[in-house]
């Protein structure tokens, strides 16, 4: 054993590889233990469960072969069928065989008691009671059956059934009770094995502790032994009595340390006497080349000086403005990578030489740091670092780089923007940072320039952005008729595009010709123009009709506009009045239709009451009468009541009472009653098979299909088909109304269902109407969420359809 724990230790990975081995042998161990013994476990519960289950099911046979016998007997004692009497010793055969297989078993004393009661009362029974009971049976004597059968006062068939179902019973029990001792030998089995397998595991830990331990104190020693050698520090003695690599590593490095101590101090010499060599060769050389370098320097200088100058004003974009100042400066100080930032709390930045994530990066922290200072003191200020790794590229030793800091102050001496340059390789001198004051003035006054022009193009901006958002057109002329200013609606009203047509810089022919293009009548609004442009106009505004569809109208007014004493232009302001004049025009339409449909049944109820007031009648005068005043009246009420239903829905007042409405049903009810009012008209109803529910308010419904209906019949003066379908379109309900009339013409259809549209024919105002019954169709097919069309043939007839979406 210590021959072999002294061959492990002799190599490192032989000590891993151990420790590995024996983690897994022991771990393997343990799951073949749990494996064994969860086998032996289930295999013990499995042949008790089978013996069980064989036992349950005897006893349930048993029971099932005694109920036979007694059904068998007494079937034979009812009818003596010799089937029967088979019957009861084919089942008895069986019983036998059952009670001989639970005999066989290792039966509990329930199972034993019931296997007994069942094989004792059967012997009595084949042998006393069948052979009595059939010849009882075959006397039909069944009083004496009865008698023999509880004789005992009770029922022992019963009985021996209620002992065998408790003997299934306890067999049940008896199953549940081993299945629960099962399940807690597994888990007791399992807690078992995850209890082996955290030790194993914990012992795995600490010896892989103890191992590291081992390995890396003694490379530490070494790695330190190293370091010192590299500083130049005495170096001790670096040899590790060890067998294994680490202890042969120690060896052959105090051999390698001594023999490169030799060899250092031999190359120092003859490094000493070549660099005294190169130091006389350079200073030659350095003298022949200062006169061409400081001239070249002057020259690029010079250059970039005055591409520098330029750049302060070559542009009035920011941020143009600022890229040109970081990269110009860069260029012309010999810096490798340069970044301006605005003071001004817009974020403004540049960088040149950056990429744009440092750029931006940078950016936010430049308030802080270098610039900081530079703020503070109002001065440039340089700082040395060592340069970072990007800034080495493939240079191996130490390097240097300079950022310098250059502040660039206000009229106020405040910081308004800062410079940070950075410089690889070499340091920023004295003289030239008061080059880099006079740069930062130079800047200083761009800035303020730059300044001046946003603060002036900002205003310019902010009033055209209020001109726009304004929904009024706005128009400034200058005194010579031009141009000068426009809004955005302007444009907007005339209908053209602003990048195609700039009124803005128009003349005056141009403009005029403009609106002889747009405006129904030119000449009277360019003479209202001029007249207001010279101030001598005696009115204030006029208006003006936009050609196109849809037509506008504008009111125009306008106003001098005066400084100093000195009229300087005109402002010009367009209002579209559009919806305006329709109002207007619709009251009108509204009160002449309203006077003239209200005055008509007026007319007619007055007059009769006043021949019944006056007038001694008939009785059927009277009744005629009175049944044409009951006429104009209900027409009236119609009237009414389309005028309330319309401003309820216009009003949003109108509330559906939205339940599942049966089409077919609703329109055939509507066809029966127009046709009952009509002698010249042919109404018909087609259907198309299956349903055609839709979800809605039924008297909302009915009225919007009376008005189609009674539509097809009232311009259908002739006579004629009116046919009404109702189909079932996917998920939608499709209803028509064909007729054979009068139709409708094709510029009509436009404006069919607007309020109080009539088509303006003759045929047509001796029918009469308000021009409300399609509007409010319109209106309820609306809130119900569907559509209605039309499709007409002047002469032919019309066809209205309506889609309502259809429910299940």
């Amino acid at each position: 054993m210590a021959s072999l724990y002294r061959w492990i230790r002799q190599k490192i990975n032989r000590r891993i590889q151990a420790l590995s081995y024996t983690g897994i042998g022991l771990i393997l161990i343990g799951a073949v233990m749990a494996l064994w013994n969860t086998y032996h476990t289930y295999s013990s519960y499995d042949s008790k469960i089978r013996d069980i289950r064989e036992r349950l099911s005897l006893m349930t046979e048993l029971a099932a072969d005694s109920e036979e016998i007694i059904l068998h007997s007494r079937g034979y004692y009812v009818y003596l069928d010799p089937k029967e009497y088979d019957a009861i010793f084919q089942s008895r055969t069986r019983m036998e065989q059952d009670l001989a297989g639970l005999e066989s078993k290792n039966l509990t004393p329930a199972e034993a008691d019931a296997a007994a009661r069942v094989k004792a009362f059967f012997n009595n029974y084949f042998k006393d009671t069948l052979p009595r009971a059939a010849e009882f049976a075959q006397n039909r004597d069944f009083e004496a059956i009865k008698n023999l059968i509880y004789a005992s006062g009770s029922n022992p068939v019963n009985e021996i059934l209620m002992s065998v179902k408790s003997a299934q019973n306890a067999s049940e029990t008896l199953l549940a009770s081993e299945s629960d001792k099962l399940m807690r030998q597994l888990v007791d089995q399992g807690i078992f094995l995850i209890a082996f397998i955290l030790l194993i595991l914990v012992l795995l830990i600490l010896g892989s502790r103890q191992l590291g331990k081992d390995i890396s104190r003694p490379l530490a020693a070494l790695s330190q032994v190293a370091v010192r050698h590299s500083d130049g520090s005495d170096i001790p003695d670096p040899l590790i009595r060890r067998m294994d690599e680490i202890g042969s590593l120690s060896r052959v490095l105090k051999e390698m340390l001594h023999q490169n101590r030799e060899n250092e101090e031999e190359l120092t010499a003859q490094n000493e006497e070549l660099s005294a060599q190169q130091d006389e060769l350079q200073a030659q050389q350095s003298e022949l080349q200062d006169a061409i370098s400081k001239m070249q320097e002057n020259e690029a200088f010079l250059r970039k000086l005055n591409r520098f100058t330029r750049s302060l004003s070559q542009s009035f974009d920011k941020k143009e403005l600022l890229a040109n100042i970081i990269r110009q400066l860069t260029q012309l100080t010999g810096m490798e990578k340069g970044l301006f930032v605005s003071m001004d709390g817009s974020g403004s930045y540049a960088s040149f030489g950056m990429d744009e994530e440092d750029a931006e990066s940078a950016a936010r922290k430049a308030a802080s740091g270098g610039l900081a200072r530079a703020f503070e003191t109002k001065l440039p200020y340089a700082r040395e670092r060592d340069a970072l790794e990007e800034e080495r590229i493939s240079h191996k030793g130490r390097m240097i780089s300079c950022d310098l800091f250059l502040p660039i102050l206000n009229e106020e001496n405040e910081p308004a923007a800062g410079i940070v340059l950075t410089r690889v390789g070499r340091v920023i001198e004295p003289k030239e940072i008061e080059d880099f004051i006079g740069y930062a003035t130079q800047i200083a006054l761009s800035l303020s320039n730059l300044a001046l022009y946003e603060t002036a193009e900002g205003q310019r901006r902010m009033i055209n952005n209020i001109l726009d958002t304004i929904h009024e057109g706005v128009q400034v002329m200058d005194v010579s008729g031009k141009i000068v200013q426009i809004n955005a609606t302007m444009c907007e009203l005339f209908g053209v595009n602003p990048a195609e047509v700039d009124l803005s810089t128009s003349t005056p022919d141009t403009y005029r010709a403009f609106l002889s293009r747009h405006v129904e009548d030119p000449d009277a609004l360019i003479g209202f123009i001029r007249q207001a442009a010279a101030g001598a106009t005696p009115e204030k505004s006029t208006r003006y009709r936009i050609l196109g569809e849809p037509g506008k109208i504008i009111e125009i007014y306008g106003e001098n506009l005066v400084r100093g004493g000195r009229m300087t232009g005109t402002l010009f302001v367009h209002r579209d009045i559009t919806k305006e004049y329709e109002v207007d025009r619709m009251k009108s339409e509204f009160v002449s239709t309203v006077s003239h449909e209200l005055r008509t049944p007026l007319a007619g109820i007055l007059g009769f009451a006043e021949l019944m007031l006056h007038r001694e009648l008939s009785p059927d005068r009277q009744r005629k009468y009175v049944s044409t005043i009951h006429l104009e009246a209900q027409r009236l009420t119609d009237l009414i009541n389309d005028f309330l239903d319309l401003q309820r829905i216009e009003s949003g007042k109108q509330v559906y009472d939205m339940k599942p409405v049966d089409l077919p049903d609703l329109l055939n009810e509507i066809v029966q009653v127009q046709q009952a009012l009509t002698d010249k008209h042919r109404l018909s109803f087609r259907e198309s098979g299956g349903t055609a529910l839709v979800s809605g308010d039924a008297d909302k419904l009915r009225q919007a299909f009376v008005n189609l209906v009674g539509n097809a019949v009232k311009y259908s003066p002739d006579g004629g088909s009116v046919e009404v379908s109702c189909l079932r379109q996917g998920s939608s309900v499709r209803v028509t109304v064909r007729d054979e009339g009068l139709g409708i013409p094709e510029e009509a259809k436009a404006d069919l269902f607007a309020k109080f549209f009539r088509v303006d024919n003759s045929d047509r105002r001796k029918i009469g109407g308000t021009g409300l019954g399609l509007a409010i169709v319109k209106e309820i097919v609306d809130g119900h969420g569907g559509k209605v069309e039309v499709e007409s043939v002047l002469g032919e007839g019309s066809t209205f359809a309506v889609t309502l979406p259809a429910v299940s």
